[in-house]
C-alpha cells in the first residue's frame, strides 16, 4: 500500500474527506474523528507540560536567576493556550473547511516547535530536559502527514536541537564535542519516534478504512436481505389473501349459479341466496380485517381509565358470553390510568376476547384483567381452554385454527400494542390456562 497525496476537499460531517496539507496527506476521516484525534493530542501536550512544570518548580533553587523565572512563565502561557485550544475545539461541532484544517495543522506543529526551542534556550543548560517537547510535534506529524511530512518534522526537531547546543556553547565556552554526539543520538530517537508513530497511524487508518468498507458491505447486504424479506412477506400475504378470498367467492358464485336454475323451487333458491349473503358478509369481514391490519392509523393517545377500558370491552362481548353460557371475571390491579388510544385498544382487547370465547368449552370462565408491569400496565385475557398449537405462528397474518376465522385478530392486536410502545405475547400456554398479555408503558410511546 502506497501513501499518495489526494486532492483536497472540505470536511463534511459523517463523510470521509481526504485533505492535503502542504503536499502531505492528512488522514481521510470525518470531522468528529478528526476532532477527537486533535483533542487527544492536546491532552497529551497538557500532561507533558504539567509534569515539566512540576519538575521546574521542584528544582527551582538549582536553575539560577533570571533563568529560573522564565521557564515557569512560558509553561504557564503555553498551558493556558492549550487549554483554550482544547475548549474551543471541544465546543466546535461545525466541520472545518480545507483551508482551516491546513492552517490548523501547520500552526499547531510550528507553535509546538517554537515553544520547545524557546523554553530550551531560556534554560541555559546543555542537557536540558525540555528536549522531550520536541517529540510532541513529531507525534502530531505522524498522525497528520505522510512520511515526507514526518521526515520534515524530524529534520526541524534535529535542527532546533543543534541550534540549542550551539547557542549554549556560544554563551558558555569552551565547546564540548560530547554534546554533539549526544545530540546526534537524540536525532536517531526523533527518527524512530516519528516513523513509528507514522506507521501506527497509517495502520490505524488502513484498519479504519477496511472496517468502514466492511460495514458498508454489511449494510448493503442487510438492505438486500431486508428487501428480499419484504418481497417474500408481500408474496406470503398476497397468497394468504387470495386463499382466504377464493373460498367465499367460490361459494357465492356456486350458490348464485344454483339459485338461477329454473328447475329449482323457491325454497332451494332462497337457501342458496342466503348462503351467498353469508359468504358475502364473510368476504366483507376478511377485507375489513385485512385493511385494519395493513393500515397504520395514527394513535390518538389520551389518559384513560384502566377499569373503564376493561368494562367497556366486557360490555361488548357480554351477548356472546351469554349465548355460550360462559362467565367473565373482571380483575383490575395496578395503575388506575394509562396513556393510550381508547378506540384502538378496545379493538385489540376485543380481538383477544373473541379469540378466548371460541376456545374454552361452553360454561368456561374467562378472566379479563390488568396488573402492574415494569414501567406500565399489563392487560391480560385468560381462558381455561386447551394449549394453543403452533404458538410460534399464531401472530402471523391469516394463521388460524378456527374453521371460519380470518387469522388477523392476533396480528392486529400485536400491531396496536407495539404502536403504543408495548407488546402482545402468549404468556401462558398449558392445559386449563391460556393467557395473552398486552403491555402498555405508562410514559407512552417514545419517539
Amino acid at each position: 500500500m502506497t501513501d499518495q497525496p489526494l486532492k483536497a476537499i472540505p470536511f463534511a460531517v459523517d463523510t470521509p474527506s481526504p485533505l492535503t496539507v502542504g503536499g502531505a496527506l492528512l488522514a481521510p476521516m470525518d470531522y468528529p474523528t478528526f476532532r477527537n484525534q486533535e483533542l487527544s493530542l492536546i491532552g497529551l501536550n497538557l500532561v507533558v507540560l504539567g509534569f515539566l512544570l512540576l519538575i521546574d518548580l521542584s528544582f527551582w533553587p538549582y536553575m539560577g536567576v533570571p533563568h529560573a523565572m522564565l521557564p515557569p512563565v512560558l509553561f504557564a502561557l503555553r498551558f493556558a493556550e492549550q487549554c483554550v485550544e482544547w475548549w474551543l475545539l471541544r465546543r466546535r461541532t461545525r466541520p472545518m473547511g480545507w483551508l482551516q484544517v491546513r492552517l490548523y495543522a501547520h500552526l499547531s506543529i510550528w507553535i509546538s516547535f517554537c515553544f520547545a526551542a524557546a523554553i530550551s534556550l531560556t534554560s541555559n543548560f546543555s542537557d536540558a530536559h525540555y528536549a522531550v517537547l520536541l517529540v510532541l510535534p513529531l507525534i502530531a506529524a505522524g498522525f497528520r502527514f505522510n512520511l515526507a511530512g514526518v521526515l520534515l518534522a524530524v529534520g526541524t526537531a534535529a535542527a532546533l536541537a543543534y541550534i540549542e547546543i550551539t547557542v549554549y556553547f556560544t554563551r558558555n565556552p569552551p565547546f564540548d564535542p560530547e554534546e554533539i554526539f549526544e545530540t546526534t543520538t537524540m536525532l536517531l530517537v526523533f527518527v524512530v519516534v516519528g516513523v513509528m508513530v507514522w506507521l501506527v497511524a497509517r495502520r490505524m487508518r488502513f484498519d479504519a478504512h477496511q472496517l468502514r468498507k466492511a460495514l458498508d458491505e454489511l449494510n448493503k447486504t442487510q438492505e438486500k436481505l431486508g428487501e428480499e424479506e419484504r418481497l417474500a412477506a408481500i408474496g406470503r400475504l398476497a397468497s394468504a389473501v387470495a386463499h382466504e378470498i377464493r373460498n367465499p367467492v367460490g361459494m357465492i358464485a356456486s350458490a348464485l349459479e344454483t339459485a338461477r336454475r329454473k328447475e329449482n323451487d323457491q325454497a332451494i333458491r332462497r337457501e342458496f341466496c342466503d348462503i351467498a349473503a353469508k359468504e358475502s358478509r364473510r368476504l366483507e369481514r376478511i377485507t375489513t380485517d385485512f385493511l385494519a391490519y395493513a393500515r397504520s392509523k395514527p394513535l390518538e393517545v389520551v389518559t384513560s381509565s384502566v377499569e373503564t377500558t376493561l368494562r367497556y370491552v366486557a360490555s361488548l362481548v357480554s351477548p356472546s358470553l351469554e349465548a355460550r353460557g360462559q362467565r367473565l371475571v373482571l380483575r383490575v390491579e395496578g395503575p388506575e390510568e394509562v396513556p393510550l388510544d381508547p378506540f384502538q385498544m378496545h379493538q385489540a382487547l376485543l380481538n383477544l376476547m373473541v379469540n378466548a370465547i371460541h376456545h374454552p368449552p361452553p360454561g368456561g370462565r374467562i378472566i379479563l384483567g390488568s396488573k402492574p408491569a415494569r414501567g406500565g400496565v399489563a392487560f391480560y385475557v385468560r381462558n381455561p381452554g386447551e394449549p394453543v398449537g403452533q404458538p410460534e405462528a399464531i401472530f402471523e397474518p391469516f394463521f388460524t385454527t378456527r374453521a371460519r376465522g380470518t387469522g388477523l385478530g392476533l396480528s392486529i392486536s400485536r400491531k396496536i400494542a407495539r404502536a403504543h410502545g408495548g407488546d402482545l405475547r402468549l404468556s401462558e400456554n398449558r392445559a386449563g390456562c391460556v393467557r395473552f398479555t398486552l403491555t402498555v408503558p405508562l410514559h407512552g410511546r417514545e419517539g
